[in-house]
This record gives structure tokens, C-alpha cells and sequence, in this order.
């Protein structure tokens, strides 16, 4: 889904792991197509054993790698992390930029087990185990995904909004996937709340949540795809306590869609708060559509 920018995110050292990060959405279902560099290489992050270098020999290639990365020379800076990685495996900086190499390629089987590598090594590093998490996702690889990037927030994720919104949006997709709808909902609500303008992907997502659809939104069908929209919509209005628009949008998709399971059911919790009577009546038509509710 969304992808992160690392060439901002991979001139930083690891020391300053939880404050990195720009991220730039690019088209999944997502917003900004990004020109697409051709891949390098498939390289291996468990590289084989060699001869220790001497102390100047690996200073030599890691201000070498620091130059090509500085230079965006992307495949050039992972042949000169590997070589150094070979000789010194337990580098934590080596292993951090030839992770985040690696994503930036594209490579993300090879991108998670270098992260794997780091985390061995820096197990409270929250951000690269989120990092892990979304390239797990990208591997369509969705448990492990999601224990991954909970674990990343769970450890902190610093200060940067760009990469909590990336990490908290993933995981309220992964959690819809799983039926943990209220889970969800609770991420999605935040940014309903919180960010300035209505963003199409929380929307998007919350009409996945609001209609109990156990799906990603590359898995939803094109036809459902508008009702989806317009209860995300709906319940974007009612979390950023738009409440007269909401009521609206709620109102008349109760009576476009009477027989589609779960709008009643989220027009319903819509109406809790201040129409408990109505909510109620809500609820009962719910239960005419699906019964085993």
C-alpha cells in the first residue's frame, strides 16, 4: 500500500532510529505514482564468512557505502554494505542501511531478513520492526505482518506523524482483515479526529470497518466498491463529530440499502449517543437482514 521514502530515512544512523523517516504514498490503491528505479541485483543479506578486514580496510568501505548511499547509488552502496557486513556481522549501522536499501528496491524478502538481522541485534528498535511488519505486508505475508508492525508501536515509533500514520493505517487493514473490527475503528477514529483535511484512505478503510468486511481494499470487489465509500464517508463525518452531515449520509444509505447487511448495524451505533430510541429500531431492521448478528 503505502511506501515508504528511504532515501531520507537511510542518510540517518540507527542511533537515531525512533525520529527518522518521509513518506511518500505512492500508488497501490494509493495516491502518487513514483517513477519506479529498475531493480538491482537480488542481493542476499546473510552474506558468506570471510577474513576479517582490517580496521582501515572496513572504515574504507563504509565511508565508500556512505558516499554511494549519500549519492543514491543504490546498488553500488548494498554491494559495499554487504562486503562490509560479511567481515563485521554484527554491524547494527551496516544492517540498517542495507535493510533500508533493500525496501527502497523494492527487494522486500531481502529487506525483512535484514531487518531481522538488526532487530536480533537491536530488539527495542521500534521502527524497524515496523519497517518488517510493512515489508511482510508487501509479501502479502498478513499475520506476521501485523504481529510485527504491533510490536513497532508497542516499542514506540517516535515523533515522526508521517511514519505513525503509515504504521497505524497498515495496521487498522490488518486488524479489518481479522475481524478485529472495534480495533480498527479505534486507529481509524483517531485520524478523523486528528488530521486536518479527509483523507480517501481513511475512508476507504472505515467503510471496510464501519460493514464488518474481513478484506484489504485490493481485495474488495469493484461493484461494492461505491457503498463502501459512502458508509466510510458516513462514518468520517460521525468520528470527526461532523454529526448533521453524518446523519444525512447515514439516513439516506439506510434507505438506499435496506437490505445490506451491517449498514443499519452502523447506522445504528451512529444513533447511540443521542437517539437511543431510534438507535434501537436501527438495530431490530439489522437483525431482519442478518439474524445469526
Amino acid at each position: 500500500m503505502t511506501k515508504l521514502d528511504m532515501r531520507s530515512l537511510i542518510r540517518q544512523r540507527p542511533v537515531l532510529l525512533l525520529g527518522f523517516v518521509a513518506i511518500l504514498i505512492q500508488a497501490d490503491p494509493l495516491v502518487v505514482a513514483q517513477t519506479r528505479r529498475p531493480s538491482a541485483r537480488r542481493s542476499q543479506p546473510t552474506a558468506s564468512r570471510r577474513t576479517p578486514l582490517s580496521p582501515a580496510a572496513f572504515d574504507d568501505l563504509n565511508r565508500r557505502a556512505t558516499r554511494a548511499r549519500e549519492a543514491n547509488e543504490l546498488k553500488e552502496a548494498i554491494d559495499l554494505y554487504q562486503q562490509a557486513l560479511a567481515s563485521r556481522p554484527n554491524w547494527e549501522e551496516g544492517w540498517w542501511y542495507f535493510a533500508t536499501l533493500l525496501y527502497e528496491l523494492d527487494q522486500y524478502r531481502e529487506a525483512r531478513e535484514a531487518f531481522q538481522k538488526f532487530v536480533a541485534l537491536q530488539p527495542k528498535g521500534g521502527a524497524a520492526w515496523a519497517l518488517m511488519g510493512l515489508c511482510e505486508f508487501r509479501l502479502r505475508e498478513y499475520e506476521r505482518a501485523l504481529e510485527h508492525i504491533q510490536r513497532g508501536r508497542a516499542l514506540g515509533l517516535g515523533d515522526s506523524e508521517q511514519i505513525t500514520f503509515v504504521t497505524r493505517y497498515h495496521a487498522a487493514l490488518l486488524l479489518t482483515r481479522f475481524g478485529q473490527y472495534e480495533s480498527a475503528l479505534e486507529i481509524l477514529t483517531y485520524f478523523a479526529r486528528s488530521l486536518p483535511t479527509e483523507n480517501a484512505l481513511v475512508v476507504e478503510a472505515l467503510g471496510l470497518s464501519s460493514l464488518r468486511l474481513p478484506l484489504l481494499p485490493v481485495e474488495l470487489a469493484p461493484d461494492k466498491r461505491e457503498l463502501v465509500l459512502e458508509v466510510g464517508r458516513a462514518a468520517y463525518h460521525q468520528f470527526a463529530r461532523r454529526f448533521v452531515e453524518a446523519e444525512k449520509e447515514f439516513t439516506s444509505l439506510a434507505a438506499r440499502y435496506p437490505g445490506v447487511p451491517n449498514v443499519n448495524y452502523a447506522h445504528g451505533v451512529f444513533l447511540l449517543e443521542a437517539k437511543t430510541e431510534l438507535a434501537h429500531e436501527a438495530f431490530l431492521r439489522e437483525l431482519c437482514v442478518s439474524p445469526r448478528t
